[in-house]
């Protein structure tokens, strides 16, 4: 966020400045109230890492590869049968990627093999995650 213009007030300026001085302080306080009101008002969404997988499988462990990125939350594609193994092409939350790939020896007899490449950034599905404040909350006046 940039701020493009401020104004401010002096003791001795011009009639259409005068008031009482504004220190830096007063700008500390404001910035935090005006930032928190452009990403309200710009309808801004928490977003998390996807990567793109690409999964070479034995056939027959399809059913239990394609429910474990069912349950990992895996857009998948049509897996494709070429030769000896199936391939799997899904996006993940780069979160569960770890997972995957932890699971994927028991889930194929130790044949399966997973590359990753970054696939973007998608919303968060469910609870939004949240940190801890590190500074007052510049919304509770008593805290600043």
């Amino acid at each position: 966020m940039t701020i493009t213009e401020s104004n401010y007030s002096s003791p001795d300026g011009p009639p259409a400045t005068r008031g009482p001085l504004s220190t830096a302080a007063d700008f500390r306080k404001l910035t935090p109230l005006v930032l928190m009101q452009a990403l309200e008002r710009a309808g801004t969404v928490v977003c998390e890492p996807t990567v793109q997988v690409s999964l070479e499988i034995p056939p027959q462990t399809i059913g239990a590869v394609m429910s474990a990125l069912a349950r990992l939350g895996a857009a998948v594609e049509t897996p494709s049968l070429q030769g000896k193994l199936s391939t799997i092409t899904a996006v993940l939350p780069a979160s569960r990627a770890d997972d995957l790939q932890r699971r994927l020896p028991g889930l194929t007899g130790g044949e399966g093999v997973l590359e990753s490449s970054f696939a973007g950034y998608q919303p968060v599905s469910g609870e939004q995650p949240t940190r801890t404040r590190a500074t007052a909350n510049p919304l509770n006046v008593d805290e600043s």
